[in-house]
């Protein structure tokens, strides 16, 4: 009766549709439903399941949607069972034949959805196979085993996006920012050692960036400095009363035959007596009367010009300080698949003259670009305007 239908597979193929097959399935959903089957019942919606069919061909998907209703129409609970039976069949054929797909397409290197993802990761690299083999692997399994049937399948359609699912299984944090100041006042540990507190510009944004390269292999998602001109600001000043500290030093002792002075004692009260970077009479009185307290005279012309020298030579460390975070932000790897930091930082708030400077410099060195001139894509900068 039925000789004349066709049943298209999931791999495409076709054979001749057979009630039996229908017969064996909706058995098998009374039994595991703990219900006495009824040869008469099962018969009956076989029959109505086959006479439902329209036309010559019809896929196996179908065929099952039919099962489903007539099922549904008679007993509810064995209906229940057959679906739960359906949804676990298909996941068990998705894992041999799905997972299969992907990771072919990954070791051929395919332009497609899974080894595009990542735009700051090559999928054409060894390092970078391997973490997308990895992220596909852990993204199934958590969308089978951990998330819930509701929630797989709401991602799977579409209805919701589960950011970073691959990470999901590995409970780690992500996207934070840092405390740069309490990180750069207290130092810091890595599994190779401690970082004591930096003492120029250069050491400030060099420790920046290993900051971000040691938290980015630790988690996933984005770094983030938060206030970057205040906490750089005092690399800057540091630098300055170095300059400061050198020239005052270095005029003192060839005016006085080669007079030692205390480098380390002098910047020390320097530190104490200097408020800003920024020149001002007041201020020049202040540290010309710490400066004669310590056997150092110099008139005010004098401090004034070794004032402008030590600026200057402070903006010139503190521009090649921002090109080599630059450079460093989008050159060196973190984790695996040779995976730049997905690094910002936000700026704008901080009217210091020291912290003025800079952000002078770092928009400077970012308008210059890389080797060649190529616009840096990170860090990602983020302009903040405080109200009033």
């Amino acid at each position: 009766m039925y000789s004349n239908i066709l049943i298209t597979k999931r791999d495409g193929m076709s054979e001749a549709f057979s009630i039996d097959k229908i017969k064996n399935a909706v058995l098998k959903a009374y039994r595991a439903s703990g219900i006495q089957e009824e040869n008469s019942t099962i018969d009956q919606v076989a029959e109505k399941v086959a006479s439902a069919i329209v036309g010559t061909q019809i896929s196996v998907e179908e065929i099952q949607d039919l099962v489903e209703k007539e099922l549904m129409v008679r007993n509810p609970y064995v209906a229940k069972k057959y679906i739960i039976y359906r949804e676990w069949r298909t996941i068990e054929r998705d894992k041999k034949t799905h997972m299969k797909q992907v990771m072919d397409g990954i070791v051929a290197i395919e332009k497609n959805d899974v080894n595009l993802s990542n735009a700051n990761m090559s999928a054409h690299t060894p390092a970078g196979q391997m973490m997308t083999f990895a992220s596909e692997v852990t993204k199934d399994y958590a969308n089978k085993y951990l998330l819930g049937i509701k929630y797989a399948r709401a991602h799977r359609n579409g209805d919701i996006h589960i950011h970073d699912l691959d990470y999901y299984p590995t409970k780690t944090t992500t996207c934070i920012q840092y405390d740069l100041d309490d990180l750069f006042e207290r130092g810091f540990r890595t599994k190779n050692g401690s970082i004591r507190t930096p003492q120029s510009i250069q050491s400030y944004a060099t420790l920046a960036t290993i900051i971000f390269q040691t938290n980015q292999n630790e988690q996933h998602g984005g770094q983030s400095i938060p206030a970057f001109d205040f906490f750089m600001a005092k690399g800057v000043r540091k630098t300055f009363i170095k300059h400061l500290t050198t020239f005052i030093s270095f005029l003192h002792n060839i005016s006085r035959d080669n007079a030692d002075s205390n480098e380390s004692q002098l910047r020390n009260r320097l530190t104490g007596s200097i408020q800003s970077i920024q020149w001002s009479e007041e201020q020049s009185e202040v540290i010309l009367e710490m400066l004669k307290q310590e056997n150092i005279i110099l008139s005010s012309q004098s401090l004034s010009a070794i004032w402008e020298r030590s600026l200057k030579a402070t903006r010139k460390d503190t521009h090649q300080a921002m090109e080599g975070f630059i450079h460093n932000l989008n050159t060196m790897h973190s984790r695996g698949g040779n995976q730049v930091v997905f690094s910002s930082i936000n700026y704008g708030t901080d009217t210091s003259a020291e912290g003025r400077l800079l952000i002078r410099e770092l928009l400077a060195a970012t308008s210059e670009g890389l080797g060649q001139g190529e616009v840096p894509v990170f860090p990602i900068q983020i302009f903040k305007v405080k109200e009033g």
